[in-house]
């Protein structure tokens, strides 16, 4: 029998697909930019030290971006917890 993939089975595949391509990006376009500030450098190790300087600020200026990202996983645990730590909330009627 031949099973059809569900709608989400597409939608995730295809959303794994885009993260190991901009994964992939980052780090080709990473190690270009370092290769270009080694080569203007007046020395490669001086280079190295304006590159990973530079990065380390980039990786702080967009720490405030990355805060932004709502967590609706968290909201949902935290929403789960409340309502079991709450208890039942049905009303119980008395026995006729």
């Amino acid at each position: 029998m031949i099973s059809v993939p569900r709608r989400g089975a597409k939608r995730s595949a295809a959303i794994a697909g885009l993260r190991a391509m901009i994964r992939s990006l980052g780090g080709v376009l990473g190690q270009g930019i370092i290769v270009v500030i080694m080569e203007f450098a007046p020395e490669r190790t001086l280079g190295l030290r304006y590159a990973f300087v530079g990065f380390g600020l980039l990786l702080l200026l967009s720490l405030p971006i990355v805060l932004t990202i709502p967590d609706a996983a968290r909201e949902r645990r935290r929403k789960r917890a409340e309502e079991e730590a709450a208890g039942p909330t049905a009303v119980l009627e008395p026995g006729r």
